[in-house]
């Protein structure tokens, strides 16, 4: 996906300008990190169609989706786009299952729809109304709601942070686990540095309206070391390799170590728990 595209927001007095240029590779997760307030969830709604850019270009593949001077602006419906707001959307007058059928594609079939289902852990109220539901829950079943129809792209605008730790440890997994198995182009929002190491083959740096860098999450936090022979982190990746290796990524501040170790010892390292690991 290719975008090279200005934004402007606000009055002619007070304006906000923002260029983003950035080539995000479809069928990967992407995570877009930045502060609050420095366009992450504009960017979002230019992709979704849901903002109009003054000027510039969109390209998904051999599509266009926006080219101000041709005027193109593809609806969000025929860019096959879905987008998870921090709030869900759901239709107050429908049940989970509703909201679902409600959602689903040509593309969905019956399997995918219970690997959905179950995956989110929301069989127990599929006849349930939304005002019945947890604010987690409700999140769940929009996250859901997204996913049922096998969009080519997601958007996602910090769509977890309502859920309970345990639970969102859960939905990022099966999130990673649909992106990798459909090959999904996913694009998160987030200014959570585990989050995103977790869940991202890419990152992108936004600050004061423009993209300052691009790359893995390794590439992007760094790495930790100096004189230290042992550090104390946070496992927030495991990776097989292979057969016989692992790779263990902790989160130490706002870096990570990444470590290889024999794929025997990957039950010492659960995701989320506090370890000392040696540098040397």
């Amino acid at each position: 996906m290719v975008v090279d595209v200005t934004y402007s927001l606000g009055t002619k007095n007070r304006k906000q300008e923002f260029h983003f240029l950035c080539d995000i590779p479809v069928g990967q997760f992407v995570t877009i990190f930045g502060k609050s307030g420095v366009g992450k969830t504009t960017f979002l709604r230019i992709l979704a169609g849901l903002e109009k850019p003054s000027s510039g270009s969109i390209h998904f593949q051999s599509d266009l989706w926006f080219h101000a001077e041709k005027g193109i602006d593809l609806k969000a419906h025929k860019r096959n786009i879905k987008m998870v707001f921090q709030q869900n959307t759901l239709f107050p007058n429908m049940t989970v299952r509703q909201n679902l059928e409600f959602a689903k594609s040509d593309r969905t079939d019956f399997n995918y729809k219970n690997e959905i289902v179950s995956g989110l852990d929301i069989e127990a109220f599929m006849d349930f109304y939304p005002h019945q539901l947890s604010g987690g829950q409700a999140q769940r079943v929009a996250i859901g709601q997204m996913l049922i129809g096998k969009p080519n792209c997601v958007l996602l605008d910090e769509p977890l942070t309502s859920l309970d730790q345990s639970i969102r440890i859960q939905i990022q997994e099966f999130l990673k686990a649909t992106q990798r198995k459909y090959k999904m182009t996913v694009i998160l929002v987030s200014h959570d540095v585990e989050e995103t190491i977790k869940l991202s083959d890419q990152v992108l740096i936004l600050e004061n309206g423009a993209f300052k860098a691009q790359g893995s999450p390794f590439e992007i936090f760094g790495n930790v070391g100096g004189s230290k022979s042992s550090v104390v982190g946070k496992v927030v990746r495991v990776t097989e390799n292979s057969s016989k290796f692992i790779t263990v990524f902790l989160l130490v501040g706002h870096q990570i170590i990444e470590q290889e170790h024999p794929i025997s010892d990957l039950d010492q390292y659960k995701l989320g728990s506090s370890i000392t690991l040696p540098l040397a």
